[in-house]
């Protein structure tokens, strides 16, 4: 389905040229993480006209847009406008980018100007569990944000995610005994980045000697990484992809694992699988009231890095704490002939994302954060220059879409 667009988006910018729909062949090639693979192929109208999505991972997501590299996506010699990433753009990739398309171009057609990274929801990490009580019994599991010595609380989950805590036993009030396997992301994952800059800040009245300093390193994609020489405990477990990870937990008695919420659906709420955080379960409502504690940049000299759209929460005072921004990668510039429509069909889903308070499986971004990516991405009220197609900045130079 499109989604409807109340937001009017330009139909005949500079370099632009615009042909007849009757013309397009497949307007949009895209794709990249995995997590929000299902939430994509919902809303975004991938009939093989409009939109395709393949689900390749976060790194390939942002090589494709950085080199406009449709191969990536099975679509060889097509442009690619667009992609989603759960991983920042990192600066070795956008230095890169600068010298190939920006400063010094090989040619002037390689002259594509700035890569944009904007917020498209929240994500979250829940930490689904296959282990029953002593009595056999399925029973709650709450890491309780207060720490306390007669239950299970956050600086447990610290211990587990270290390897310091390895049996049930170990945590006092869980009603459980055996051991413990950790089932860890064996490949870069922005469920490891937003798991690691959490633990990072929860865990910062406790000493984790298993970990490379003793604590937990922020934005770190590979979870093996937080650990020296990447030698995790001999209690984890490698898993590839979220889908493995979700199997795994259910196949593997004792397992603590950890997996974007999309991807575990009605069962977040079901506190005898997937463990209340902070006293919490992963809800929409819970989301979003974490998602809010930070507020969007405000001013036009604000919210011009990386950072500033994919923001670190850290351990947030209300609701469901692991959280963070699944994001686009966009090019904003763009020039020639578009016989695939591509620009339009773009511009038309992105208004209308933004223009959504709910989506199906996940949470929107709060209102705050939607109106700032729409006066920042999609025109330009902030004053940033970071529009799609901001004339100052696109003048005689952007992506060709083929």
């Amino acid at each position: 389905m499109m989604f409807p667009s109340p937001i009017l988006s330009a139909m005949a910018l500079a370099g632009l040229i615009f042909l007849p729909v009757s013309t397009w062949a497949q307007s949009v090639v895209t794709g990249g993480a995995t997590e929000p693979q299902a939430l994509y192929e919902v809303i975004l109208p991938a009939d093989g006209v409009q939109f395709s999505y393949v689900g390749t991972g976060s790194g390939a997501a942002k090589n494709a847009v950085l080199n406009n590299n449709g191969a990536l996506f099975g679509h060889p010699g097509r442009s690619v406008p667009m992609a989603a990433s759960d991983l920042r753009i990192t600066p070795a990739e956008d230095a890169a980018y600068t010298v190939a398309h920006i400063t010094s171009p090989a040619t002037p057609a390689d002259q594509w100007g700035p890569v944009l990274q904007m917020p498209a929801y929240v994500m979250a990490v829940g930490i689904p569990f296959n282990k029953t009580n002593v009595s056999g019994i399925p029973e709650a599991l709450n890491f309780r944000r207060v720490a306390t010595s007669l239950a299970p609380d956050v600086l447990d989950l610290c211990g587990i995610f270290s390897g310091r805590i390895t049996a049930w036993t170990q945590i006092a009030g869980s009603n459980r005994t055996g051991p413990i396997t950790v089932l860890y992301r064996a490949d870069h994952s922005g469920t490891s980045v937003l798991l690691g800059n959490y633990l990072n800040a929860a865990c910062s009245g406790s000493t984790e000697i298993n970990l490379t300093g003793g604590a937990y390193d922020v934005d770190q994609s590979s979870f093996a990484a937080q650990f020296p020489g990447g030698a995790v405990p001999a209690n984890f477990l490698a898993v590839a992809g979220s889908d493995a990870m979700d199997a795994a937990v259910v196949s593997t008695q004792g397992a603590v694992g950890y997996a974007s919420v999309d991807t575990l659906g009605p069962l977040v709420s079901d506190t005898s699988r997937v463990a209340q955080v902070a006293g919490a379960s992963a809800t929409a409502v819970n989301i979003v009231a974490a998602a809010s504690s930070l507020a969007p940049p405000i001013g036009s000299a604000g919210g011009l890095t990386r950072a500033a759209w994919m923001p670190n929460f850290g351990n947030p005072a209300s609701g469901y704490p692991i959280v963070g921004f699944s994001s686009l990668v966009v090019s904003q510039c763009f020039i020639g002939a578009d016989p695939n429509g591509t620009y339009n069909t773009m511009m038309e889903f992105l208004n209308g994302l933004y223009a959504s308070s709910t989506l199906p499986g996940v949470a929107a971004l709060p209102a705050a954060w939607r109106i700032a990516a729409v006066n920042t991405f999609l025109n330009n009220a902030s004053g940033r220059y970071m529009n799609i197609q901001n004339g100052s900045i696109c003048n005689l130079q952007g992506k060709p879409l083929l």
